[in-house]
């Protein structure tokens, strides 16, 4: 029968790294501050590389399942998640800033778009090791008659990468899906 694997802390580590930052560096300590308090693994990862931020902390942060986070870091407005939920709250996302979550999800890698005051300004991207026993216990359900589907709520894209780098079909890995 089919058996269907998150892919955060299943199929990979579990630990999100932040291994590039494309578009405006001024951004980093607003995107710090937002995702300051945050338990979700891309805050912690953002805390990781940036350490805490004084001086500008965040008012009135809103948390969304499986989309972002959104607030006021001082006088700014701040907007940070999937790309959904980042556009669905900023009017501007120019064709450099368009590439650059293009690439991050090619790579295999989580984009994360932040906006400032209504403009995408730049691409976080995360990254999370595959798990170095997946392949080894995906083989193993499968010699037992599974069929193993990867449902994540990441990038489609990353998702795809991730099935391919262990070998599985494209068409049993879905990505940008809800926690429910």
């Amino acid at each position: 029968g089919k058996v269907l694997l998150d892919k955060t802390g299943t199929l990979t580590e579990g630990r999100l790294s932040l291994v590039r930052w494309d578009g405006d560096l001024s951004a980093q300590p607003l995107f710090a501050a937002l995702e300051a308090h945050s338990t979700h693994p891309v805050a912690r990862a953002a805390q990781r590389a940036f350490g805490t931020v004084s001086g500008c902390g965040p008012i009135d942060v809103r948390e969304t399942q499986g989309g972002g986070v959104d607030g006021s870091v001082g006088r700014r407005h701040v907007v940070a998640g999937t790309e959904p939920f980042v556009l669905s709250r900023s009017a501007a996302f120019d064709s450099e800033m368009r590439a650059a979550a293009a690439r991050a999800a090619a790579d295999g890698f989580s984009p994360v778009l932040i906006a400032v005051d209504g403009v995408v300004v730049a691409v976080a991207s995360f990254g999370d090791p595959i798990r170095p026993d997946a392949e080894k216990a995906l083989d193993r359900l499968r010699r037992r008659g599974h069929e193993p589907s990867i449902l994540s709520g990441d990038h489609p894209s990353v998702v795809t990468t991730v099935a391919r780098r262990l070998g599985m079909p494209s068409a049993t890995a879905r990505g940008g899906v809800s926690p429910e």
